[in-house]
């Protein structure tokens, strides 16, 4: 049999053996020597660090502050875009509620003025209907006169019905040279603008397609090719200044023009320029804005208008003059008290509506192209939350129907709080 083996106790080195030993590995394997430059650059590597991650959070920083304060703008525009939305809604419901009156007029408080109009209280802001339109004449002009309320500028506070310009697709030649600074060459140059926009769109329309797009207009609205009046500005010989007019000195054509109404002018509210236009004189025009001024409500129809010119009355008194019944409140001009006498039979005898005609003589052929009612009615709202600095405009048309009303136009533009803009 094998032997097991046996192993002897270990046996430990003294402790000078143990140190003599390490020393010789140390000198077999000598560590290397460490060199100053390696911590400089780990210095340099951590500084760097550092700072991209100081970039990185400088940019996040940033980037939460810019969408902090583009989520609030978001959100006061939309803030101002509901506020003017609203004015624009409450105005419509201002109309319904007038929109069966027998006549309407400037003059009269739900139409015009500064106290029903102007920096409305509304929610968190406020809120103006404006006329867009509204330029101070100068003085010799004759009287712009929208209501007493001008004195104050209130004049420019309120409603503009479409039905208080002359339509454009409807007027003739001698009502365009009514309007300043119109010769009689520019009037035929737009007259045969139109004639050809008529022929162009009378070939579109052959197609069905064309046929079924071209039907926009609504009922009850003269239909015709232009679409918006600044294409007046095509016709050869118009310029800036006679279309947009004067600044401080006289409406232009736009201010005086639409494409979007029934054809008539509404005589309660039409502007001098364009009462002139389709044939009253100065004298009878300057006497109809009297009436105005000294707080005429309006006149109830066509026949008492007509007969209030004819009679040469300048102030209003007594109850309407309506053949086919007085409204509740209306009056009528008089040549009583104070009121100047009508004219001489001399004068009568001059041709109705000619320049020479005297303010007691009846324009003739008027009668069909006047009304006392408006059915298409644009407002421009201006909605902010501090008065006076508007941030957000709306501008809308409204027409009526005999059972219904409904926005034609919807314009909306969020606007820089020290200099409103504009957007036709």
């Amino acid at each position: 049999m094998i032997a097991p083996r046996r192993f002897s106790p270990m046996r430990v080195a003294p402790a000078r053996l143990r140190t003599d030993g390490r020393a010789r590995r140390l000198q077999r394997f000598p560590s290397a020597p460490r060199r100053s430059g390696e911590a400089g650059f780990a210095l340099i590597i951590t500084l760097w660090v550092m700072g991209i991650l100081g970039v990185m959070a400088s940019t996040f920083a940033f980037q939460t502050e810019c969408e902090t304060k583009v989520e609030h703008w978001s959100a006061q525009s939309r803030q101002a875009y509901n506020l003017a939305r609203a004015g624009v809604h409450r105005t419509a419901g201002l109309i319904r509620e007038h929109a069966r009156d027998q006549y309407h007029s400037i003059t009269a408080g739900w139409f015009s003025g500064a106290e029903e109009f102007h920096d409305v209280s509304f929610g968190p802001g406020y809120y103006s209907i404006v006329r867009q339109d509204f330029v101070p004449k100068g003085a010799g002009a004759v009287t712009e006169a929208l209501s007493p309320l001008e004195k104050d500028e209130g004049g420019k506070y309120g409603l503009v019905d479409e039905e208080s310009l002359l339509n454009i697709n409807a007027a003739s030649m001698s009502q365009l040279q009514g309007f300043p600074d119109v010769s009689n060459v520019l009037a035929a140059n737009i007259i045969l603008f139109i004639t050809k926009k008529k022929e162009a769109l009378k070939k579109e329309k052959n197609q069905q397609k064309q046929q079924d797009e071209g039907d926009v207009q609504e009922k009850g609205l003269v239909d015709g090719p232009i679409r918006k009046v600044e294409e007046l500005l095509q016709v050869k010989g118009m310029t800036k200044e006679i279309f947009y007019g004067s600044p401080g000195e006289q409406d232009g054509l736009a201010d005086c023009l639409t494409c979007f109404s029934s054809g008539k002018v509404n005589i309660n509210t039409a502007k001098p320029a364009v009462l002139h236009a389709i044939g009253f004189t100065k004298q009878q025009v300057q006497a109809l804005m009297d009436f105005r001024m000294a707080g005429w409500k309006g006149f109830a129809s066509v026949d008492a208008a007509m007969q209030a010119i004819a009679t040469g009355a300048t102030t209003p008194s007594g109850p309407a003059a309506n053949p086919g019944g007085a409204a509740p409140g209306d009056s009528t001009p008089s040549a009583s008290s104070g009121a100047t006498p009508s004219a001489s039979p001399a004068a009568a005898s001059a041709p109705s509506g000619s320049p020479g005609a005297p303010a007691g003589s009846e324009p003739a052929g008027l009668s069909d192209l006047l009304t006392v009612t408006s059915k298409n009615f644009r407002m421009t709202c201006l909605a902010g939350f501090t008065k006076g600095k508007p941030v957000h405009r709306i501008t809308a048309r409204l027409t009526l129907d005999d059972n219904a009303m409904r926005f034609t136009m919807w314009r909306s533009q969020a606007l820089d709080e020290a200099a409103p803009g504009k957007r036709s």
